[in-house]
C-alpha cells in the first residue's frame, strides 16, 4: 500500500505565540501541518528594523548552503523561506532535502528517521503509522513505549 504524495503544500502564515503570547513581527509558516520557518524583525544591533528569516527543515547536506539570513523586508524575507522550501522539496533526501518525502517526514527528529528507514524496508508498517499520524491516532514523538505491528 502507498501514499499518494501531496505535490502542492499550501503555506500558512500566523503569528509565532510563545508563552501564550503573540509576538509583535515576528510569524511561522506552516506547510502540510509543519513548521518550515519563521520570520521576525531584528530588533537591536546593526541590522535593526531588518527582517531575520530561517528555513527550519533539511539535514546536514542540505543546510550547509545558508538556510537563514536577514533581509530588508518582510516580504523579502518571507520569499526566501519560500524559495528554500522549494528547493527542500527538490533536493533528494540522500542529500538533506525531502524530495519524495510524506510531510510527516519532513521534521528532523526521531519519528521522520523511523519513517525513512521503513519506507524501505517495511513499506506497509510506514502506510500505516503515516496514516496514524494524520488521524492523531499516532503521537509525533516517539519514547510513549508504543509498539506497531
Amino acid at each position: 500500500m502507498t501514499i499518494a504524495y501531496r505535490k502542492s503544500h499550501p503555506l500558512t502564515w500566523a503569528r509565532t505565540v510563545i508563552g501564550g503570547e503573540p509576538l509583535n513581527h515576528d510569524f511561522v509558516v506552516m506547510a502540510s501541518g509543519v513548521t518550515i520557518g519563521r520570520i521576525k524583525v531584528i530588533a537591536k544591533g546593526l541590522d535593526e528594523g531588518r527582517w531575520g528569516w530561517s528555513f527550519l527543515l533539511g539535514h546536514i547536506d542540505f543546510r550547509y548552503r545558508g538556510v537563514d539570513g536577514d533581509a530588508a523586508t518582510k516580504q523579502e524575507a518571507a520569499n526566501l523561506v519560500k524559495l528554500w522550501f522549494q528547493e527542500y522539496l527538490e533536493t533528494p533526501p540522500l542529500h538533506g532535502g525531502g524530495l519524495g518525502l510524506e510531510p510527516e517526514e519532513w521534521p528532523p527528529d526521531e519519528r521522520s528517521m523511523q519513517l525513512r528507514i521503513l519506507r524501505v524496508n517495511n513499506p506497509d508498517l510506514h502506510t500505516k503509522i503515516i496514516e496514524g499520524l494524520r488521524a492523531g491516532t499516532i503521537e509525533r514523538h516517539l519514547g510513549t513505549g508504543a509498539k506497531f505491528s
